[in-house]
């Protein structure tokens, strides 16, 4: 938040401030519009050039972003999440401000892989303010405690924005194709491994987001509805602001569902024992989104 500015001759001096926070950021642009929404308190702001005509659309989906996540994983603690056209890039996140690549700004639908990329991708930037952001982890040795949950995330976007056939079908297209199509060509990878050991970039994205997200939609359909987002809440709650380890995870969801969950983890995020027997791709409804 800006609290202070001066000119001290030629020099503009700005003082910001913030609460706990991994990172500082700043984008400067003189050419910049803005669209604004607020959300249980937050501003959620999108910035991008005046052309760029997907800005108001992006604001929107951040903005429904972040009411879910507060009430799925509990309440974003900051004033303001600001959402920025940056170009040459897909998505970044920092705190409490996410890039998105220009392109999607000036066409959500065109740019994207499919129609529907452009909003999940966004729902995954804003997932890391809690995944990242909130709880920390080290993205080099255990980068699916961030980017697993992060990509599940937009996939629980989908189910509570859209429905459950939506949300099928952002995870037959999204996670379970592109996993099946590694499995077929080039074999199974390990989860949790150091990012570096990964064969190549394409390997590491769809295992550490993919076939992580995967995993977690299983742990959901083993513990139940109940435990698994009391398990999320318990993991934000024990490791907010902290930095924390694949064990952390593993002990709030079993906290959770009262049960030893060694074997699933084993399974899931640490072995190549992928398989996948029939993916059944599903047709998205939805309609566009309105201003609320």
């Amino acid at each position: 938040v800006r609290v202070e500015e001066r000119t001290e001759g030629d020099t503009m001096v700005r003082r910001f401030v913030t609460g706990p926070a991994r990172d500082f950021t700043v984008v400067a642009d003189d050419e910049f519009t803005s669209a604004s929404m607020l959300i249980n308190g937050t501003t959620v702001a999108a910035h991008f050039d005046p052309d760029q005509l997907g800005g108001r659309s992006i604001n929107i989906w951040a903005a429904a972003a972040l009411e879910i996540y507060n009430e799925l994983y509990g309440p974003y603690p900051y004033a303001e999440l600001d959402v920025v056209a940056v170009p040459g890039v897909i998505g970044y996140e920092f705190s409490q401000l996410i890039y998105i690549g220009g392109d999607f700004f000036a066409d959500p639908v065109g740019a994207a892989s499919r129609p529907e990329a452009a909003e999940f991708l966004v729902a995954h930037e804003v997932g890391h303010q809690w995944w990242y952001g909130l709880v920390g982890n080290n993205p080099h040795r255990h980068a699916f405690l961030d980017e697993g949950l992060a990509e599940y995330g937009a996939i629980l976007y989908f189910e509570r924005r859209y429905g459950e056939l939506d949300a099928q079908a952002q995870t037959d297209v999204g996670l379970s194709l592109r996993y099946a199509t590694m499995l077929l060509t080039s074999g199974d990878q390990i989860v949790d491994q150091r990012s570096a050991a990964f064969p190549d970039g394409l390997a590491y994205f769809t295992t550490v987001y993919r076939k992580a997200a995967l995993g977690l939609t299983a742990l959901r359909a083993e513990i139940g509805d109940e435990a698994f987002f009391a398990g999320l809440r318990d993991y934000l709650a024990t490791m907010r602001f902290g930095v924390a380890q694949p064990d952390d995870m593993r002990a709030a969801f079993e906290r959770a569902a009262g049960q030893d969950l060694t074997s699933f983890w084993t399974s899931a995020f640490e072995a190549t024992e992928g398989r996948v027997s029939v993916v059944v791709i599903a047709t998205p409804t939805m309609g566009t989104p309105e201003p609320r």
